[in-house]
């Protein structure tokens, strides 16, 4: 399991993801399913949709603030984000194998 949370952006998603991300924090499954049909296949970013989605408090812009840690809710929030991963990590599409049989 990383240690590391990677830098969220939002504008790197499409129009339709932004849009679901304005909504409710309880509307995640469905703005990580928007990402999905839009082609977005790594779980950390969509894991990053989630979180965020959570802590808009720590959106500056389209950016998510990291959690750094020396943040006293550190534990916390990172806990947080391995559970949002683990969900989201099934739901993302494999590519199919090259060569099957």
């Amino acid at each position: 399991m990383k240690d590391t949370i990677p830098m969220f952006n939002l504008s790197e998603f499409s129009k339709s993801v932004r849009e679901a991300f304005t909504k409710s924090s309880n509307f995640w499954p469905t703005c990580i399913d928007e990402a999905i049909k839009s082609g977005v296949r790594d779980a950390d970013k969509l894991t990053n949709l989630a979180f965020y989605m959570q802590h808009k408090d720590r959106m500056h812009g389209d950016f998510g603030k990291p959690i750094a840690r020396t943040d006293p809710r550190y534990q916390r929030l990172s806990a947080e984000w391995k559970s949002f991963r683990n969900v989201i990590t099934p739901l993302v599409p494999q590519e199919p194998m090259l060569g099957g049989s």
